[in-house]
C-alpha cells in the first residue's frame, strides 16, 4: 500500500471512529433523560441503588468518549496532508469530533443545572477508574473558557467560509456525508456571541506566533481544533512531540516471538485514552498471525477464513501478520503497526493446544464489524471493549474461565487482569515484554518477570 492510500485509509478510520463516537454519545444522552425522569421526584436529595448504576454509566460512558473524541481531534493534525478534497475532509472529521465534545460538555451541563446531586455524583472520585475528584467541574470550565472561544472561533470561521466547496468534496462519500449531517444538526452549539469572541481575542493575542501563521488554513482551522480538544487535559496526559512507537529491531524480536494466539497488551505514554483507565496496560489486541498461518490452525473451519480472506490477506498477500483488534471504529483485522505504535507491550500466551488456539481465532473473528462499548459492559455481546475481544475469543476453550471484576457497576476484564493471571500461573505464560522502564531490549520467559511486575507495581511474592 503506498502512502497515499494509507493516509485515506487512516481517514477513512477517523470518520468510522467519529459517527460511532457520535451515535454512542447520543445514547447516552437517551440514558441521561430517562434517568432525570427516575430522578425528577427524588425529594431525600440521594440515589436508589439503580440510580447510583445508572449514574455510573453515565459518568463511564461520558468520560471514555470523551476521551476518544479528544484523541480523535488531537491526532488529525499529525496528517500532513491539509490540501484539497483530502485536506477537507479531514477538517470535516475533526469538525464534526470538535462539535460532538461541545454539544455532550453542554448537554451534561444543562443535564445538571436543575440536579444538583447528578452534578455532585459525577465530581465524585472514583478510584477504580483513576477519577479524581471535581475533576467535572474543571473540565466543564475548560471548554467553556475564553481560549476554548478563542480556538472554536477559527474552525467556526473556516467553516463558514469554506462549507460549500467541503460539502461538494464529501458528495462521492456516504460516509463523510453522514459527518456533514451530524454538524448540521450540532449547528446550535456554534453560535458564538461578538462579545465571547472579543473578549477572547483580548487575552489571546500572543497565540499569533510565526509557526501559527506560517500554516495554511486547513492547518491554522485542525490547529484550533487540536486546541480545542487538548485544552481541558493534564499536561501529564499529553507530550504533543511524543509519537508512540516501537523501534524497528524491537518488532523484528516482537514479530519473531508472536504466535497466533497470543494476546499482545500495550501502552502508548502521554495518550490521552490512558486518562481515567487505571493500571499500566490499557490496551489489548488479539495476534492472528498470517492468513495462511490461520487457515492452517483453523483448517475444519476452511470456508469461515476464506469469507475473510480480503481482510486477512491485504491486496492478496496471504504473509502478512495481522491482529484483531477492537478500537473506537468498532472490531476489525489491521495490521501489528496497530499495537506496535506503542510505547509499551507485554506478550501472552495462552495454554491451549492448537486445535483449541484455532477455535478460540474463529471465535474472536466471528465479531468483526461490531462497534466499540465505550461502556465497558462485558455482559453486552453486541458491542466489544478491546479485552472483550480476549474474552470471547478464549473464554470456555479448554479450562479457561476468566474471573470478572465489578467496576462502576459492571462486570470487567482490564488488560491489567489478564497479566495478573498470567503472573499466577493461570490461562496464561508471559512470552515476551518490552518496556523502556529498563534497558531497551526485548525480555523473555522468566527474565521477562522482574519488567513485567515493575509495570503492575506488585510485590515479588505475586507469581
Amino acid at each position: 500500500m503506498n502512502r497515499k492510500q494509507d493516509s485515506n485509509s487512516d481517514l477513512k478510520e477517523k470518520a468510522q471512529t467519529a459517527l460511532a463516537l457520535m451515535t454512542y454519545i447520543a445514547e447516552l444522552k437517551e440514558s441521561a433523560n430517562a434517568l432525570a425522569e427516575q430522578i425528577s421526584t427524588n425529594e431525600q436529595g440521594v440515589f436508589r441503588p439503580d440510580q447510583e448504576a445508572s449514574v455510573l454509566d453515565l459518568l463511564v460512558g461520558y468520560w471514555q468518549s470523551r476521551n476518544a473524541l479528544l484523541e480523535l481531534v488531537y491526532e488529525i493534525k499529525d496528517d500532513g496532508r491539509t490540501y484539497g478534497k483530502h485536506g477537507d475532509r479531514l477538517f470535516l472529521v475533526g469538525f464534526a469530533g470538535a462539535l460532538a465534545l461541545l454539544d455532550a460538555a453542554m448537554f451534561l451541563m444543562e443535564f445538571c443545572r436543575d440536579r444538583p446531586i447528578v452534578k455532585a455524583k459525577l465530581n465524585e472520585p472514583n478510584e477504580e477508574l483513576g477519577i479524581p475528584a471535581g475533576v467535572y467541574n474543571r473540565v466543564q470550565a475548560s471548554l467553556h473558557g475564553v481560549k476554548n472561544a478563542w480556538h472554536l472561533h477559527h474552525a467556526v470561521s473556516y467553516f463558514h467560509k469554506n462549507e460549500g466547496r467541503i460539502l461538494e468534496n464529501c458528495q462521492e462519500s456516504a460516509l463523510f456525508q453522514s459527518l456533514h449531517a451530524i454538524v448540521e444538526q450540532l449547528r446550535h452549539r456554534i453560535d458564538m456571541p461578538d462579545a465571547s469572541f472579543q473578549k477572547s481575542r483580548l487575552k489571546n493575542k500572543l497565540m499569533f506566533y510565526a509557526g501559527f501563521l506560517r500554516r495554511n488554513l486547513v492547518g491554522k482551522a485542525i490547529y484550533s481544533l487540536q486546541k480545542v480538544g487538548g485544552i481541558a487535559l493534564a499536561e501529564k496526559y499529553i507530550k504533543p512531540k511524543h509519537t508512540p512507537s516501537l523501534p524497528d529491531q524491537i518488532r523484528s524480536q516482537l514479530l519473531d516471538i508472536l504466535e497466533p494466539g497470543d494476546v499482545i497488551l500495550c501502552r502508548k505514554e502521554f495518550a490521552v485514552t490512558n486518562y481515567f483507565l487505571p493500571g499500566y496496560w490499557p490496551h489489548a489486541a488479539l495476534f492472528l498471525g498470517t492468513a495462511d498461518e490461520v487457515s492452517d490452525i483453523s483448517d475444519s473451519k476452511v470456508a469461515q477464513i476464506e469469507s475473510l480472506w480480503e481482510e486477512l490477506a491485504p491486496n492478496g498477500d496471504s504473509s502478512i501478520d495481522r491482529v484483531l483488534e477492537a478500537k473506537a471504529d468498532g472490531v476489525r483485522v489491521r495490521s501489528t503497526d496497530s499495537p506496535f505504535d506503542s510505547d509499551s507491550v507485554l506478550i501472552l500466551r495462552p495454554k491451549l493446544l492448537p486445535d483449541q488456539i484455532g477455535t478460540a481465532l474463529l471465535n474472536g473473528l466471528s465479531h468483526i464489524g461490531k462497534v466499540y462499548d465505550f461502556g465497558f459492559d462485558l455482559a453486552r455481546a453486541d458491542r466489544l471493549v478491546c479485552t472483550e475481544v480476549v474474552y470471547r475469543s478464549y473464554d470456555g476453550q479448554g479450562d479457561i474461565s476468566f474471573p470478572l471484576v465489578k467496576r462502576a457497576g459492571h462486570m470487567t476484564l482490564s488488560g491489567n487482569d489478564l497479566v495478573l493471571l498470567a503472573l499466577q500461573g493461570e490461562i496464561f505464560d508471559i512470552a515476551a515484554v518490552y518496556a523502556p522502564l529498563q534497558d531497551q531490549q526485548v525480555l523473555t520467559g522468566p527474565s521477562a518477570l522482574p519488567l513485567v511486575k515493575q509495570c503492575m507495581k506488585v510485590e515479588d511474592a505475586v507469581g
